[in-house]
């Protein structure tokens, strides 16, 4: 039974440890787009710039890939511990065969790839938005908003006392 706790004591920490990066990934994520979109050229405090827009995506891209999925990569490295932790706890009980590092290696790149998917769909919204804030002339801090909102939803960090109190 002590093997079976420190087993779940580990992936306890595991878990704390790696919805803290998620947390502070996304926080840096919603930081930098922000700054991204405090920088596009303005008319009278208005998003204009079509040209912009478009190239906007790439550079929304790389810091997806900077802050989120180097830290998605960051996680999923760990699973290693987690099954070494395993193997030992199982070992305990008698005779474990063990799993095959092609089987982790496949389970990793599959967990990687669900992530990949998240920071498509999030890539695609992120850049329509700044696309479509200005194709409609969005006042900058309107734009900034909305794609802070896309990120991190109601959770956005907001200045508005109603909006923290919810929070």
């Amino acid at each position: 039974m002590a093997s079976d706790d420190k087993h779940a004591k580990f992936l306890e920490r595991l878990a704390n440890s790696h919805e803290r990066r998620v947390v502070e990934s996304l926080t840096a994520l919603e930081s930098r787009v922000e700054s991204l979109v405090s920088q596009a050229p303005l008319k009278g405090g208005k998003l204009f710039d079509l040209e912009w827009a478009v190239a906007a995506r790439t550079d929304i891209r790389k810091i997806i890939d900077k802050e989120f999925l180097t830290t998605a990569q960051e996680n999923i490295d760990s699973f290693s511990e987690a099954a070494k932790s395993a193997q030992k706890m199982l070992g305990s009980y008698g005779d474990f065969v063990g799993v095959e590092p092609s089987v982790i290696a496949a389970l990793k790149k599959q967990a990687f790839q669900g992530f990949d998917g998240i920071a498509n769909e999030a890539l695609d919204d992120l850049a329509n938005a700044v696309y479509q804030n200005t194709i409609t002339g969005a006042s900058i801090q309107s734009s900034i908003q909305s794609v802070r909102q896309r990120i991190n939803g109601i959770y956005a960090q907001s200045d508005q006392v109603e909006v923290q109190r919810l929070v």
